[in-house]
């Protein structure tokens, strides 16, 4: 009969009980947290290894560029789909690859568009062109790009 009477007493006793609710959930909410954190560092310990960093170049062809340095990219990841994460990017995808029409609100025009370029460490340091759709080309480690809004009556690498 007395646990019964302190039972009820506890019970009608409103903010003893969501006190003790906030704390449970608290402990829970800690818990669940730690957990997920757990299985995002073993998950990022075990694609390390593939983890690829490069730095790409925006340059709208008004004296303006921009760039993003070490940027995380996966191995067999086209940068195409970099392109996509760093800018705001609009396509024409028709005959079986993708051009980039559009970056950050530049929109290709006349004859001018956008072009990408790789820095070729291996022969000369300058710029080189690529040939490959960029929705085809896969990234390298450590490579540089530029993406270059260029006048193909007047085309050039960036300087």
């Amino acid at each position: 009969m007395l646990s019964e009477v302190k039972a009820t007493s506890i019970l009608k006793n409103k903010w003893l009980v969501i006190a003790v609710a906030c704390l449970c959930g608290a402990i829970l909410g800690a818990f669940a947290a730690g957990f997920y954190y757990y299985q995002y560092e073993d998950l990022r310990s075990r694609i390390a290894p593939v983890t690829r960093y490069l730095d790409i170049g925006i340059d709208y062809g008004n004296t303006t560029r921009v760039w993003h340095n070490s940027t995380e990219a996966l191995s067999g990841e086209t940068l195409f789909a970099i392109t996509k994460r760093i800018a705001k990017v609009d396509i024409n995808a028709s005959g079986g690859s993708t051009e980039i029409t559009a970056i950050n609100g530049v929109a290709k025009k006349g004859s001018c568009g956008w072009f990408y370029w790789i820095w070729n460490t291996t022969t000369n340091n300058s710029w080189g062109y690529v040939w490959t759709a960029v929705d085809q080309y896969i990234i390298i480690n450590n490579g540089t790009f530029m993406w270059q809004y260029v006048d193909w009556n007047n085309f050039k690498p960036p300087s």
